[in-house]
C-alpha cells in the first residue's frame, strides 16, 4: 500500500486528526483504541470531521 502524499501531507493529516480529538474527546469511548487509515488525501476536512463525529456517536 502506498502512503498518502508526501511527508508534509501526512503530517498535516496527523495534526488535523489530533486537533479533532482534542476538541471532541467526549465523543471517544473510554479504554478504546482507534486507527485511522488514510488511503487518499482528504479533500474537505469539515466533511471528514462531520462523518467521523457521526461514526463516533453511533458507537
Amino acid at each position: 500500500m502506498r502512503k498518502v502524499g508526501g511527508a508534509a501531507d501526512r503530517n498535516r493529516h496527523r495534526r488535523k486528526l489530533k486537533e479533532f480529538y482534542r476538541l471532541n474527546k467526549n465523543l471517544w469511548p473510554d479504554n478504546t483504541h482507534y486507527y485511522v487509515l488514510f488511503r487518499k488525501s482528504v479533500p474537505s476536512w469539515a466533511e471528514f470531521e462531520v462523518r467521523l463525529a457521526e461514526k463516533l456517536m453511533s458507537l
